[in-house]
């Protein structure tokens, strides 16, 4: 018994040991605030994924793919997301890994609406922001952003992808790098 319990009591002891060294202060925050594989982030935290996407008059959506998971030894898992350029939001709502053009062509109320007005015209500094507002949760360190445009299929509205974003790898946003 004794053993085992030592064994649970270092499998919970490391992953806070994560938390707590998440994101040291430094004079280059760039290079310490990247999230790690062996990072949690936990309630209050901003993750953020910066991409830059191409000129497109056609989209009329904006998908990400981005790995994440609530830690199982926590409670009360809530994440919202925002989407921006540069400092000016252009869209909230659950993370659900689609934004909708408010002038989609098939529009859908499963997915927050943005304006993209100002990535269209294709932009540098766009990011998404995952603020973890509830629980612990463990995220991949890179993800992947696409242009798409809605479609009409036999099963309802539906996306084609229309082009990849280049994104970088996830980092804390400052107001969380500490």
């Amino acid at each position: 018994m004794t053993r085992v319990s030592s064994r649970f009591a270092l499998a919970i002891a490391v992953p806070t040991l994560a938390i707590a060294i998440g994101c040291s202060s430094s004079t280059s925050p760039s290079a310490n605030c990247l999230v790690s594989a062996s990072n949690l982030v936990a309630a209050g935290t901003t993750v953020r994924l910066n991409f830059s996407l191409p000129r497109s008059a056609a989209s009329d959506g904006l998908s990400y793919e981005l790995d994440y998971a609530p830690y199982p030894l926590s409670s009360g898992w809530a994440m919202s997301c925002q989407l921006f350029d540069g400092d000016r939001l252009l869209g909230s709502g659950d993370c659900r890994g689609h934004w909708q053009s408010t002038t989609a062509a098939f529009p859908t109320d499963r997915y927050p609406t943005a304006d993209f007005s100002t990535i269209t015209a294709g932009t540098s500094t766009a990011h998404i922001d995952f603020t973890v507002t509830g629980g612990i949760w463990a995220f991949d360190t890179k993800g992947i952003v696409y242009w798409v445009h809605t479609i009409s299929t036999p099963s309802g509205p539906g996306i084609a992808l229309d082009a990849q974003a280049t994104t970088s790898p996830l980092q804390y946003a400052p107001s969380s790098c500490r």
